[in-house]
């Protein structure tokens, strides 16, 4: 490696006590002295690859990014969602939770679901709706005399069906087609009337009703007419009921 070689003049003052050494003239400034300096050259390969100390700590400094600050909207906003999703979950779980215990309450008292059916049917199970009234026609098989059938009313908060109009006279005749019921009409011999339970008069206008026989005290609907009826013979009837609907 070659070396580069660098002139320089060096002035340096005279000392005192240095004897023979300086030179002795009359001139008070020391002349020239020519001093040869070697230097090195720069190896710059080192440079090629790395950075200098200085350089590299001053470029990770500058690259280095301040740390982020939040807004303060920022925060309140996702406070404000966390607490609308808490309220909506609770909301969620408190109208689960009561409509589990309104559930297991009525299946526990099987009275409240009746009631329920009644009042939304208008008509218990098994019972005809006509004109704000629940008519029940008892089967076949179900016949009885006349003062059983009255009670077998009672029992259901009814009572024998008293007709006040022609309408509702065509409509028990078109639902007694197929036998006779009983009514709550009975003739009182020492009266010489027909009069319904309510101790009110048959009205002639809607229908008329022939005795045939002296026996013959109630009063029957069925295959298209009204007719007199034995109220405890062996040949008893069916009978309907009436109530009013709730």
């Amino acid at each position: 490696m070659s070396e580069n070689i660098m002139y320089a003049d060096l002035n340096f003052p005279a000392v005192a006590g240095l004897g023979s050494r300086l030179p002795k003239d009359n001139d008070t400034q020391a002349g020239p002295v020519y001093a040869e300096v070697k230097l090195k050259p720069l190896d710059t390969s080192s440079l090629n690859t790395c950075a200098a100390p200085g350089l590299m700590s001053q470029e990770v400094n500058t690259s280095t990014k301040e740390p982020s600050q939040h807004k303060p909207g920022g925060r309140h906003c996702s406070r404000v969602c966390a607490l609308a999703v808490g309220a909506v979950t609770i909301l969620l779980l408190v109208t689960g939770v009561t409509l589990i215990v309104v559930y297991l309450s009525m299946a526990h008292d099987p009275s409240e679901l009746q009631t329920v059916s009644k009042t939304t049917k208008g008509c218990p199970f098994g019972w005809t709706e006509n004109r704000k009234s629940c008519y029940f026609f008892s089967g076949d098989r179900d016949k009885k005399s006349w003062n059983a059938s009255m009670e077998e009313c009672n029992k259901n908060g009814s009572k024998l069906v008293i007709i006040n109009s022609k309408d509702e006279l065509d409509f028990l005749k078109g639902m007694s087609e197929g036998g006779y019921y009983f009514l709550g009409l009975t003739y009182s011999n020492t009266k010489g009337k027909w009069n319904w339970i309510d101790d009110t008069e048959l009205n002639t206008d809607i229908f008329n009703i022939a005795q045939k026989y002296s026996d013959y005290c109630c009063a029957v609907v069925g295959h298209n007419k009204v007719a007199s009826a034995n109220c405890n013979g062996s040949s008893s009837s069916n009978y309907m009921c009436e109530k009013p609907m709730e």
